[in-house]
């Protein structure tokens, strides 16, 4: 009756070593889907870093701007055929 008892308790102890093993699983560490995390996903994290430096110009930098022209050449194009109308 005792070995009876002690056998079982082993293969309970070993039953609860293998489900303990499978809680410590994820997509990360085996090769489970990622679809089966549930809702427990952790947030992405980039893998870029900071530069440092701000969006846009360097300070004390000159801006550039596009001259005005006062007599600018324009030219007008004006389809030959309309594609709504039924052609001939």
């Amino acid at each position: 009756m005792v070995a009876d008892l002690t056998t079982r308790l082993e293969q309970a102890m070993g039953r609860i070593a293998d489900l303990e093993a499978r809680l410590k699983t994820s997509p990360a560490n085996s090769s489970k889907p990622p679809s089966s995390d549930g809702l427990a996903k952790p947030a992405p994290k980039s893998l870029r870093s900071r530069s440092g430096r701000g969006p846009g110009r360097p300070k004390g930098q000159d801006g550039i701007t596009l001259q005005r022209f006062a007599d600018a050449d324009v030219v007008r194009h004006v389809p030959t055929v309309c594609a709504g109308s039924p052609s001939a």
